[in-house]
């Protein structure tokens, strides 16, 4: 027997792991299949270690979710998504000073009505 785990995305509830598992489960060669919504993981019990992942990755894209096999390195991919993250806020930023700029040098009309 052969344990495989997977990171299933795109689930937000107890009842979307539970689609997840039974799409998992519906696949030949799979004795057992669990799957947690909160750590977005799940771990498939096989029959045969000739059994492929690809099977499983297609069986939760079918169901509507998005699998793959987890990252070795989770940190690194927790610092990928904290970058990717950080450039959101900062170009946020950058256009707010850039309208406050162009606010202050009367580029862009007021909003308010005239004599306020």
């Amino acid at each position: 027997m052969k344990t495989v785990k997977l990171q299933v995305d795109g689930m937000s509830c107890a009842s979307c792991a539970k689609a997840v598992e039974k799409a998992l489960s519906a696949v030949a060669g799979v004795d057992k299949a669990s799957v947690n919504f909160v750590s977005k993981t799940a771990s498939v019990d096989v029959q045969d270690t000739a059994v492929n992942e690809q099977p499983l990755i297609d069986a939760v894209n079918r169901a509507g979710y998005k699998a793959r096999l987890p990252v070795h390195n989770r940190e690194t991919e927790e610092n990928r998504t904290a970058q990717r993250e950080l450039i959101k806020v900062i170009g946020i930023g950058a256009l707010l000073v850039v309208g406050w700029v162009l606010g202050a040098i009367k580029v862009v009309p007021s909003s308010s009505p005239p004599g306020w």
